[in-house]
């Protein structure tokens, strides 16, 4: 188990993928079960403010939008062998606002609720405009 970081004054923090040992591996080992014909993502995070990762992404966005790219992008292989392969994303009911281009990560403006809805947001847009090669 990867030690913890002691809190800082900003709260705690979300860990770090680097601190989480072989989650790099466990997707890589995903593929050894050959083709995957569903993911579904189901994670959220918001925050009462504006905390930073240790690599200094901004948490919610690096948990709701950086994540499951991640995991898709790790799982293509796996994907790519399924006939119909499907990626689901759990967005929550929210769609207020927009997606500020500006301010993804609340560098400008940081109101924890919102900032959530831009997140999932995001992750609706990725949903909608990701093709899987092939």
């Amino acid at each position: 188990m990867a030690p913890q970081e002691p809190p800082s004054r900003e709260g705690p923090r979300p860990p770090r993928p680097s601190a989480l040992p072989g989650w790099k591996k466990d997707i890589s080992g995903a593929r050894r079960y050959g083709a995957l014909g569903v993911l579904i993502n189901n994670a959220g995070v918001t925050m009462s403010r504006r905390v930073l990762t240790a690599d200094g992404v901004e948490a919610a966005f690096a948990a709701n939008v950086l994540a499951p790219y991640l995991l898709i992008r790790g799982l293509l292989p796996a994907l790519t062998q399924a006939a119909s392969a499907r990626v689901v994303n759990i967005t929550g009911g929210v769609r207020r606002g927009g997606i500020d281009l500006d301010n993804l990560q609340g560098e400008r403006s940081y109101v924890g609720l919102s900032f959530y809805n831009q997140t999932k947001l995001a992750l609706m847009a990725m949903s909608h405009t990701y093709k899987v090669p092939g």
